[in-house]
């Protein structure tokens, strides 16, 4: 008689306390919900980011200037709150995120980099500002075996903080766009989250 495989360990998510990373009012005391959408056609990386209920809560913008790639994460009136950029002259794909519209080192939020320069598997680091040593990373992202969805660990633990995964359907593909769920635990910075995800399309295209 067949023994049964054993059901797979549920995945431990959410926080017990606010994470407020980008601010305290990003942080929700519910699992969020949220769509990003691109306009392939556009080719400069603009997007919606909505609700459950299809409300604009963010907008990302992205500029290609020469060798650089730039990205801004905006509220719904499109008032900047996150600048992204890309780090040229690296050994390791990085990517830097900024508070406001600033590029300056002391407006730094993090660094997210691959950890190693050949990977079977991509993952990517994550480490805050104050973190110079990188000797620990504050966030860990995997790739998972379906080779789209990502998750986001809080550091090298098993506590799952974020999930990004692909969503298509016959509206968007006819709309020439590309779109990406995500799904934010408790207590987790939502705007954080989806920085976070335009660098992460980023660097698992360039990957």
């Amino acid at each position: 008689m067949a023994v049964p495989a054993p059901a797979p360990a549920p995945k431990i998510t959410g926080l017990e306390q606010p994470l407020p990373v980008v601010g305290p009012q990003f942080c929700m005391s519910y699992d969020v919900e949220l769509t990003v959408t691109e306009k392939i056609i556009c080719k400069d990386g603009d997007s919606d980011v909505t609700d459950a209920n299809g409300n604009v809560v963010l907008k990302l913008k992205g500029r290609l200037l020469g060798i650089h790639q730039k990205r801004w994460l905006c509220d719904a009136s499109g008032a900047i709150i996150v600048t992204m950029q890309q780090k040229i002259r690296s050994v390791h794909s990085r990517w830097n995120m900024y508070r406001g519209d600033s590029t300056n080192q002391s407006d730094l939020i993090c660094t997210i980099k691959t950890p190693n320069l050949i990977q079977i598997k991509p993952e990517f680091d994550v480490f805050y500002a104050g973190n110079t040593s990188e000797q620990h990373c504050d966030f860990k992202v995997k790739k998972g075996y379906n080779n789209q969805n990502m998750t986001i660990y809080l550091g090298k633990t098993d506590k799952v903080v974020a999930q990004i995964y692909v969503r298509e359907n016959m509206k968007t593909m006819m709309l020439q766009q590309d779109s990406y769920g995500l799904t934010i635990y408790t207590n987790m910075d939502y705007a954080f989250v989806v920085a976070m995800a335009s660098i992460l399309d980023s660097l698992f295209t360039e990957d």
